[in-house]
């Protein structure tokens, strides 16, 4: 008698333990999936803000020069933009971050849609929509360059500093996050990212891309 009346009760004990034992395991694979780098994913994969790791400005880098720039690209020339960070405190140098390049037969078509034609030129703005993870507008939207001449843009991860995780150290984690670093493009606010062809160049500690148009850009993994 004695059996039966305690063996309900044991039962509801192991379940309770299962459960909080399940929970423990499903919260320890939660903490290794936010810390853990994701799958390195091909050009071309589609990816939501929320799952897509950053690579944010340095706890002691320091800002932007400017976080708004333009320049006129024309047919038939060679021309480039550059975006700086400011100078360290004592030093009269600083740190490139962005270098856009547009050759001399890169302009395709407009906006509109209408072809260059010789010596023509636009006016081409770059703005820093967001400076914590140094997204980065191109306009107008709608240019066209030849793919088989496309404008280049090259993002340096140099004032990192080794730490691209942001875990406050640099270690293999690092080296891990490192080989997955890619140009990533966004076409408009709330839309998801997308994983473009990307040349990591180590000994510089950038990444490089074709653009054959125009849309916002960061370097993430």
């Amino acid at each position: 008698m004695g059996t039966c009346r305690i063996r309900p009760a044991l039962h509801r004990v192991l379940r309770a333990t299962a459960a909080a034992l399940l929970l423990t395991a499903a919260a320890a694979c939660a903490d290794d999936d936010a810390t853990s780098p994701p799958v390195d994913l091909p050009p071309g994969s589609s990816v939501p803000a929320s799952q897509l790791h950053f690579v944010p400005v340095g706890r002691n880098t320091p800002a932007l020069a400017t976080t708004t720039t333009s320049f006129w690209a024309r047919v038939g020339d060679n021309r480039e933009v550059r975006l700086y960070y400011r100078p360290r405190a004592g030093r009269n140098d600083s740190t490139e971050y962005l270098r856009f390049r547009v050759r001399n037969k890169s302009l395709l078509r407009r906006p509109d849609g209408t072809s260059f034609g010789p010596n023509d030129s636009l006016l081409i703005t770059l703005r820093v929509t967001d400076p914590a993870a140094l997204v980065v507008e191109f306009s107008p939207a709608g240019l066209q360059f030849d793919p088989n001449e496309p404008a280049e843009l090259k993002l340096s991860f140099k004032e990192r500093g080794g730490d691209l995780n942001d875990d406050g150290r640099s270690d293999s984690s690092d080296d891990t996050v490192r080989s997955r670093l890619a140009i990533w493009k966004q076409e408009s606010l709330g839309l998801p990212w997308v994983k473009l062809l990307t040349t990591l160049v180590v000994g510089n500690d950038e990444v490089e891309a074709k653009l054959t148009g125009f849309t916002s850009y960061a370097i993430a993994y």
